[in-house]
């Protein structure tokens, strides 16, 4: 009767044992997870990030080519008038 008693304590210990393998091997897959969906997240800011800086520069490459081309067509009026 003692022997069966000691064997269900150790059946229990090893249901247990393989309840806490089980948790800590999804805790494990859902950290990597995780983990995996913080660096999409990381990598998708950076490309935003830059793809606002180059429109960013595009529309200041384009403001300052506007202003060339005014102060030629200004000169160019100055310029005129003069002759």
């Amino acid at each position: 009767m003692e022997a069966h008693i000691e064997q269900m304590k150790l059946q229990a210990i090893k249901v247990q044992e393989e309840e806490r393998r089980k948790t800590m091997s999804k805790e494990a897959e859902l950290h990597q997870q995780k983990a995996q969906y913080q660096d999409q997240l990381a990598r998708r800011r950076y490309d935003d990030q830059l793809a606002q800086q180059v429109k960013s520069c595009d529309q200041l490459a384009r403001c300052r080519y506007d202003n060339q081309i005014a102060q030629q067509v200004i000169l160019c009026d100055k310029f005129a008038g003069c002759i």
